[in-house]
């Protein structure tokens, strides 16, 4: 199953739910391009998260995506361990603070 990535459409209404912050810590994610990695207090871009993962079935709409910063998504995802055969973990709206911003 191939990956599939959110819609820059969709990532610009999570964005805009989550108030402009990263759904984990909040800290200030002003855009989802390079102009927001300028902007970003630790310089770094912006994700959007399935919170339950594609290759479990989930969608591609807003109410599967969060918005992380890089180092948040990089925590949800174990460290960095994107392996197609770990067992990724289903989350919901309140395993994230900052979901509705």
């Amino acid at each position: 199953m191939s990956r599939q990535e959110f819609s820059t459409s969709i990532k610009q209404q999570a964005l805009l739910r989550q108030k402009f912050k990263c759904g984990s810590c909040g800290e200030k994610i002003m855009n989802l391009s390079q102009i927001g990695k300028q902007s970003h207090k630790h310089g770094e871009g912006a994700h959007g998260h399935h919170m339950k993962h594609d290759q479990q079935g989930g969608t591609n709409l807003l109410n599967n995506c969060v918005i992380l910063c890089e180092s948040c998504h990089y925590t949800v995802h174990n460290g960095g361990n994107y392996q197609n055969n770990q067992k990724f973990l289903i989350g919901k709206a309140t395993d994230f603070p900052h979901f509705n911003g």
